[in-house]
């Protein structure tokens, strides 16, 4: 119902000339339909205004945990670049050394920082992995957003499309009124001229 009568009202408007603003290029509708159309498109805008808020609000929340994420992986890089130049000296001196107990002690640093790097990367690449899937959530959520702001807008013009007919419908209303009035005046006067 809502889009027919809305649909007919858009092909009266590009028909008719709406943008030059002349009420009486807005057709006449029935009065109940057209406020029963404006009510759903009203509640509609408040559903989808009310959507599109919370949708801010998530992507917010998710941008401030991307920014988080990026920061506690690019808080790791530098520990990891430390790890790994301690890890090459250790690799220097293990490749000089001659003593067995000496030897055994560098064997089991490597494995240790071996494990560390591997720990670190594995992190930083979680991190980064993590702030990459965020990142999407974010653009999903402003994106919806951004659909359902269109669409509030798209039924905001329904809406003031639809009042400026029922304003020229009500106009119309009242003129019947008038005539019908004046008809039943002549009709009483004229029964009275009549008898």
């Amino acid at each position: 119902m809502k889009r027919t009568l809305v649909g007919v009202l858009f092909a009266l408007a590009a028909l008719g000339g709406l943008a030059a603003q002349d009420k009486s290029a807005y057709p006449f509708v029935d009065m109940g339909k057209a406020q029963a159309l404006i009510d759903v498109l009203t509640k509609e805008n408040e559903t989808l205004t009310n959507e599109a808020l919370r949708l801010r609000k998530e992507a917010a929340d998710l941008t401030a945990q991307v920014i988080a994420t990026q920061k506690g992986s690019t808080d790791l890089v530098p520990l990891w670049n430390a790890v790994r130049a301690r890890y090459s000296e250790l690799a220097a001196i293990d490749a000089d050394l001659a003593d067995k107990g000496l030897k055994a002690k560098s064997t089991d640093a490597t494995v240790k920082t071996l494990a560390l790097l591997k720990r670190l990367t594995g992190r930083i690449d979680e991190l980064g992995l993590r702030a990459v899937d965020l990142g999407r959530e974010v653009e999903r959520r402003l994106s919806q957003a951004s659909v359902d702001e269109a669409r509030v807008a798209r039924n905001t013009d329904d809406i003031i499309l639809l009042q400026a007919a029922l304003a020229r419908t009500k106009a119309q209303q009242g003129r019947l009124d008038a005539v019908i009035g004046e008809l039943a005046n002549l009709t009483t006067q004229a029964e009275a001229a009549l008898k």
